[in-house]
């Protein structure tokens, strides 16, 4: 048995850490392990087969709209790990953020403003526990996208597919 591991998250985060993961999981599983990395996409585009579907991947790292896209499909082709390494994003780093974004009002209620990630925080409970994770996790996304496009006068029409906000996410 082979493990093929998939990264949609390198090079924001380095491959060696990914590497790691990987080296880890063939010792502690004793199976053979591969690691591919897409630095293209954050998550499997839609307009094409999802690796999983496709049986290309076993286990991979992508961003929360990609999880969302893929955990409303049925039947769905994922399954949620609950962990998620946070690392703060060097391309960032020193960027001011928007004037008033940390007090921006972002749904659901639960979420919150860390001072520390600099960004916008939704406990994994409060998805995993509502009576809708995925209209939870695409609010969450959608508000936070909001405050930090208005606050930061991002031009939401070149951003946007005819005036729907929610394709942007």
């Amino acid at each position: 048995m082979t493990l093929r591991v998939l990264t949609y998250l390198a090079p924001s985060i380095p491959l060696g850490l990914f590497e790691l993961v990987v080296e880890r999981l063939r010792r502690v599983l004793g199976v053979g392990a591969t690691l591919r990395a897409e630095a293209r996409h954050s998550g499997p585009p839609p307009d094409i087969p999802d690796p999983f579907s496709a049986d290309e991947a076993d286990l991979a790292f992508l961003c929360s709209p990609s999880f969302a896209w893929l955990s409303g499909m049925r039947p769905s082709p994922i399954e949620l790990v609950p962990a998620a390494p946070v690392f703060l994003e060097p391309r960032t780093a020193g960027r001011p953020e928007p004037a008033g974004f940390p007090e921006a009002r972002v749904r659901p209620g639960a979420a919150f403003y860390s001072g520390e990630l600099r960004e916008f925080v939704l406990p994994y409970d409060v998805v995993r526990e509502s009576d809708s994770p995925d209209d939870t996790l695409l609010d969450f996304l959608q508000t936070t996208y909001e405050a930090a496009a208005d606050l930061g006068k991002w031009d939401r029409t070149s951003l946007e597919r005819a005036g729907d906000s929610r394709n942007a996410v």
